[in-house]
C-alpha cells in the first residue's frame, strides 16, 4: 500500500493498472487520452507504443516500476481499488471547467482517494479508513453552505400542473379558479434556487459489498450544486426529493449514509 501522496499522469496510472493484470477499471478512473485513433484504426501501433513507454518511463522516475515490474506498494494499492468492501466515487466540475473526478476505496484497515485533476493527473493518497466520506468531500472544490431552509418535496409536486377543462369539471367557471397546494411556496423557493447562475456542481455515488461479496451500488446519488448564494445539496428517496444549504459536514454526513 502506498505510503505516501504521489501525483502521476493519467497514462503511467494506466500503464500500472495493465502491468498488474487487474480487470475493467472504476468507472471513476476514466479519462480521455490523447492519439491519433486513426493510426491505430490503420494497424499502426507505433503512437500507441510511444505512449506505454512514456508511461513506463514516467513510473519508473518516480520510483514507482523498476525493470518492467510495478512497484508492490502501487500495485497493491491498485489493487484495493478492485477488491474494497466499500467505495465513494464523485464527478464534479467548475464552471467552464473540464469534469473531474475522486474515488475512495477502503477494506475496513486501508483506504485509498484517487483524484483526476484538470491537467490529467492522478493524484494517489492514502487516507483513514474510518473517514473515507470525508476524504471523498475534501477532493471537492471548498464552498461555503447556501442560504435557506431545507426544503423537502414529493417529486410529483415538481410536475407541470395541468389547468383543468372544460371536459374535466363541467364548468367554465371552475376553469377559472386559481390552483394552489400547500407545496407551491416551496417549489417556488426550489426554483429561486434553481434558476441561479451555477459555479460548479457534481454527483457523489457510493457502493458496498454485501456477504456474499457482490457490490451493491446506491440507489440515488446525491448531486450537489454551487451557486453565488453558496452549496445546495439534492437528495431523493422513496419518491421525495431534500434539497438543503450543504457545507462540509452536511456533505460528509449525506454521503456516509447513502443507501
Amino acid at each position: 500500500m502506498l505510503r505516501s501522496r504521489v501525483a502521476i499522469p493519467v497514462t503511467a496510472l494506466y500503464q500500472a493498472w495493465q502491468a498488474a493484470g487487474l480487470p475493467t477499471m472504476h468507472r471513476a478512473l476514466l479519462a480521455q487520452v490523447d492519439f491519433d485513433e486513426g493510426l491505430l484504426e490503420s494497424g499502426d501501433v507505433s503512437e500507441l507504443e510511444r505512449l506505454q513507454r512514456s508511461a513506463w518511463a514516467q513510473l519508473e522516475q518516480y520510483g514507482l516500476a523498476h525493470g518492467g515490474q510495478v512497484h508492490p506498494d502501487l500495485a497493491n494499492a491498485l489493487r484495493l481499488v478492485v477488491e474494497a468492501g466499500v467505495e465513494y466515487w464523485a464527478f464534479f466540475s467548475l464552471k467552464d471547467g473540464p469534469q473531474q473526478s475522486v474515488l475512495v476505496v477502503s477494506n475496513g484497515q486501508d483506504a485509498l482517494r484517487i483524484v483526476l485533476t484538470q491537467d490529467q493527473q492522478f493524484v494517489l493518497e492514502p487516507v483513514r479508513a474510518d473517514e473515507a466520506p470525508q476524504a471523498l468531500v475534501g477532493a471537492l472544490p471548498p464552498t461555503p453552505a447556501g442560504r435557506g431552509n431545507p426544503i423537502t418535496l414529493p417529486e410529483e409536486a415538481l410536475q407541470q400542473k395541468r389547468q383543468p377543462s372544460y371536459e374535466d369539471t363541467g364548468s367554465f367557471m371552475q376553469q377559472s379558479r386559481p390552483t394552489s397546494t400547500p407545496n407551491d411556496q416551496l417549489v417556488a423557493q426550489l426554483n429561486e434556487i434553481m434558476s441561479q447562475p451555477r459555479t460548479g456542481g457534481g454527483q457523489l455515488f457510493s457502493a458496498k459489498r454485501d456477504h456474499l461479496g457482490r457490490k451493491q451500488r446506491c440507489a440515488n446519488p446525491l448531486t450537489y450544486i454551487d451557486t453565488p448564494s453558496g452549496r445546495y445539496l439534492a437528495a431523493k428517496s422513496d419518491g421525495w426529493l431534500r434539497v438543503q444549504p450543504a457545507d462540509f459536514g452536511t456533505l460528509a454526513r449525506m454521503t456516509a449514509t447513502m443507501p
